[in-house]
Formats: structure tokens, C-alpha cells, sequence
């Protein structure tokens, strides 16, 4: 298998309508739909990365006496001005034997699927398309905005930041003179600013807070808080 890598520039790339059998018929002379029965490109499927995604894919089952020359790749999406379906320009691979390609410079936490044919000298395949997937990375590290002391507890406030594109949860750590005292973990809160009550704190005691973000990529931990001393 060989793997290509190429970047999808959004900015100057002038995506097109939807791609669908029927306008690659209309646009291009050596499309034609009378041939989708026989060939077919299987199992596309999408890996997610930082800003990329692996599209990979099964080489057609039809055996022609006209070899695969290549494959057309289209990155789809939704278009954030618009809200139509979109196709960006296709990828070419270099040949008939790969059957994977990078693609970069996608949008973290974007919805893309991917649009795939097969071309031959005498005909292009079927059109196949993947599930949807979504590019993403850790989470942003967040900002303790206030640790605000109770009766036996503290209030803990943070700064909402950009959740790497993957569904985010938090953790908050307590401290006592730098060592850690407990935790209290899958925190989802969507709010801008998000807060979590954090009890059985002994009253007197100095203690301080670190918010930990967490999603599918990693965890990065925020700053230690300013110190707490709770109430009687």
C-alpha cells in the first residue's frame, strides 16, 4: 500500500456542488453512467488526525482488461456560509496501486465524508462514499478564572476554550501544600464558563485547584488556582 499526503488549502480552493454520478456525467466526457455497474470501489473508510484525515479504500473486485489508472478523492462537507453540501476539488492518486492518501489541512471538529471513483482507460467506477469523521486534537488547556471558598467546599470557575474537536470532559484536582488530596472526575459542562462545586473540604485548610481537559486525543491540565480556604 502506498500512502500520499495532500493538503486541502480551503482558503482559494472553490468547492463545487455535491458530487453525484450524475454531474460527473454531465461534466466530464469520460464518465459515463452506463458503466457504474461493473466497477466499484469497496470499504472507504476515514481515519481522524490533527487537522488530517487517512482516507483509505479496497480496489475494485471487477476484473477488466483495462488496469486501474487511478482514483479521484473528494473531500465533502457542509458549508459553514451557506449550509450546502459541498465537494472540494478531487485528489488524484498517482496510480492504480494505491489505495490510501493523507489528507491535510482540514478543519478540527469539521464533518467531512469522502467521495471516491476508480479510473480505467476505458471507464471510471462507481461512486463510493465514507461514513462521516471528524478531524480533531488535544483539547485547548483551559484558565482557572476563580476559586471561590464556601462552607466546606470551593467553587471552581474556569474559561471555556476550543475542545480539540472531539466531545471534551473535565477533571479537577485538589491540592494541599502541592500534594494531591483528591480528584473529581467526568465534569461535562458546555457553558462558557464552566463550574464545579467541590465539597468535604476541611474548613481553614489552604488548598488549590487545577482543571484538567480531557477528549479522545489527550489531556492537557490547567495552571495551578489561587488558594482557597473554606468556611466554617
Amino acid at each position: 500500500m502506498v500512502l500520499g499526503s495532500f493538503m486541502f488549502a480551503f482558503i482559494g480552493v472553490t468547492p463545487s456542488h455535491a458530487i453525484t454520478e450524475q454531474n460527473l456525467s454531465n461534466n466530464s466526457a469520460s464518465y459515463s453512467l452506463a458503466h457504474t455497474s461493473r466497477l466499484k470501489v469497496k470499504n472507504v473508510k476515514g481515519v481522524p488526525g490533527d487537522s488530517s484525515i487517512t482516507v483509505s479504500w479496497t480496489a475494485p473486485t471487477y476484473v477488466s482488461r483495462y488496469p486501474i489508472l487511478g482514483y479521484s478523492v473528494w473531500a465533502n462537507y457542509k458549508s459553514p456560509t451557506t449550509g450546502q453540501r459541498v465537494s472540494t476539488t478531487p485528489v488524484d492518486t498517482a496510480d492504480g496501486s494505491q489505495t490510501s492518501v493523507l489528507l491535510t489541512g482540514l478543519r478540527n471538529g469539521m464533518a467531512y465524508d469522502f467521495t471516491i471513483v476508480a479510473r480505467s482507460a476505458a471507464e471510471w467506477s462507481a461512486i463510493n462514499t465514507s461514513s462521516v469523521v471528524r478531524p480533531s486534537t488535544k483539547p485547548d488547556v483551559t484558565q482557572i478564572v476563580r476559586a471561590a471558598a464556601g462552607k466546606g467546599k470551593a467553587t471552581i470557575y474556569w474559561s471555556r476554550t476550543f475542545n480539540g474537536g472531539a466531545t471534551q470532559k473535565f477533571m479537577i484536582t485538589t491540592f494541599v501544600d502541592g500534594l494531591i488530596v483528591g480528584t473529581r472526575n467526568n465534569i461535562y459542562d458546555n457553558r462558557t464558563y464552566p463550574s464545579a462545586v467541590i465539597g468535604s473540604l476541611r474548613s481553614g485548610v489552604v488548598y488549590t485547584f487545577t482543571v484538567t481537559s480531557i477528549n479522545s486525543n489527550g489531556s492537557v491540565e490547567s495552571a495551578f488556582s489561587p488558594e482557597c480556604r473554606p468556611t466554617k
